[in-house]
């Protein structure tokens, strides 16, 4: 693609997804309820969490991770209220890293530096303290995590007389692989985006097609998610999970009515798109007429079977689509 942006989110359905669903206040909101340790929640009030416009993710780096930041207010014993920040990291990639508490630490410095050199005086608050940044991981790789949470376990220290002068601070993690299916919380959209992460990279994902479509059809039918929500859960089915056919995921859309009839057609061309710029879906002459044929099957109108598929009418004839032609020998 000519477009860098756009490329970067063929290449990166990840990120995308991340930033789509959990990029929302309301969706954010609700995974932290779920999430969060309880004793961290009564400090916080989620009321005033907001997603800030900023990545602090190296740009090397951004194959493998995402984040988002978000300031909330944090409350003391007292009840009074402090600035702080939320700030989530999400690895994508298939096994754990050890070092992930020094890009942590390099990116909860960025937020402080980034504080310090625009604070203002505040009456009543003290503006050479820098806010609480709480850190946080979101890990959905195929191995289990098996590395401290804390960063001292990084170090080196030859005794305890060290510890004073170490930097230490631990990280809240949250490993897809270790919690079960039946423990996965949250509202629908929740429970899916998150079910999705957790086994998108399994060998056998198409088992759970079934019970997850199932799931967006019900948000299709709730109010409260809207289409461009659904768009990005089914794309990033297509576009991430390299183990399941194309044709096998679109039939999981066909089979449900409510898909179908109300959001096949623009799935169908998102999806036939972006899926046939990564090798998804065949770019041979074949593969083509077998995604047409199934489009005509499926009552799409014909102008439409063209503009997915890049076909002409005269292909579509030869091949004996068109209502009245026949095959030529």
């Amino acid at each position: 693609m000519s477009d860098p942006a756009r490329a970067f989110l063929v290449q990166n359905p990840h990120d995308r997804l991340f930033k789509k669903i959990l990029g929302s206040q309301e969706n954010a909101i609700d995974f932290f309820q779920n999430y969060l340790p309880p004793e961290v929640l009564a400090r916080m009030d989620l009321a005033t969490l907001h997603p800030e416009e900023k990545s602090y993710v190296d740009e090397s780096l951004r194959e493998s991770y995402s984040d988002l930041l978000y300031s909330v207010k944090l409350r003391d014993t007292a009840g009074f209220a402090h600035d702080g920040f939320l700030y989530l990291l999400m690895e994508h990639k298939s096994t754990p890293d050890r070092f992930t508490a020094l890009q942590l630490l390099h990116y909860m410095t960025m937020i402080w530096k980034s504080v310090a050199e625009h604070t203002t005086a505040d009456p009543g608050h003290d503006s050479r303290l820098l806010p609480m940044i709480l850190p946080l991981v979101l890990y959905h790789g195929e191995s289990r995590w098996r590395f401290g949470c804390d960063f001292s376990s990084l170090l080196d220290l030859p005794s305890e007389e060290f510890l004073k002068y170490a930097v230490n601070f631990e990280y809240h993690l949250w490993d897809l692989s270790a919690i079960p299916d039946t423990e996965i919380k949250g509202v629908v959209l929740t429970q899916t985006f998150l079910l999705i992460l957790k086994h998108v990279r399994d060998a056998r994902f198409h088992e759970k097609l079934p019970g997850i479509f199932d799931l967006i059809v019900s948000l299709y039918n709730s109010d409260r998610t809207g289409l461009e929500d659904l768009r990005a859960l089914l794309i990033y089915i297509f576009k991430a999970a390299d183990r399941i056919d194309s044709r096998e995921a679109m039939s999981y859309i066909e089979s449900r009515p409510v898909l179908k009839e109300s959001i096949m057609p623009t799935i169908a061309e998102l999806i036939t798109k972006e899926a046939r710029s990564e090798g998804k879906l065949e770019g041979k002459l074949e593969g083509k007429l077998e995604d047409a044929h199934r489009m005509l099957a499926d009552g799409l109108p014909v102008e439409k079977v063209l503009q997915y598929t890049g076909l002409s009418l005269d292909e579509l004839r030869r091949a004996g689509m068109l209502q009245g032609d026949k095959p030529e020998d």
